[in-house]
């Protein structure tokens, strides 16, 4: 199934993708393979991805989660997978990046109770020198 997805043509998430490999933890000087031969290993599990949840496609962001898992796993095709595992999974990553960014709003609320609790002066002066209506 992996192979299909890298396989299958997406103009406009490649276009994406193409922009945004070789920015991608450039320090390292990792995935310099020309994107045309197909062995980018970047390139590939970014498009299978995108392929593969059309609702998510490619955003900017997902290059720097695979890069990492890249890093420490080799095989492509199991970074694939534990992507898909991490966005579809029990904690539904993909909601961080699907309309609406409902996964997003869930952990700012949280991030705010945990400021609200832990520094309360600093959530007092957010309040009132950040929020809407104040």
């Amino acid at each position: 199934m992996y192979s299909k997805l890298v396989e299958m043509e997406n103009l406009e998430a490649e276009a994406m993708i193409s922009k945004d490999v070789s920015r991608t933890l450039s320090e390292l000087k990792l995935w310099r393979e020309d994107l045309s031969c197909g062995n980018n290993k970047l390139f590939n599990v970014l498009k299978a991805y995108a392929n593969y949840d059309n609702e998510v496609g490619y955003v900017q962001g997902l290059n720097y989660v695979v890069g990492m898992m890249l890093y420490y796993i080799e095989d492509e095709e199991q970074v694939f997978w534990c992507l898909q595992s991490l966005m579809q999974g029990k904690w539904q990553w993909r909601w961080l990046y699907t309309k609406d960014l409902p996964k997003l709003k869930v952990l700012l609320d949280l991030l705010e109770e945990r400021i609200q609790f832990e520094f309360p002066r600093i959530h007092l002066h957010l309040q009132q020198n950040y929020c809407e209506g104040s």
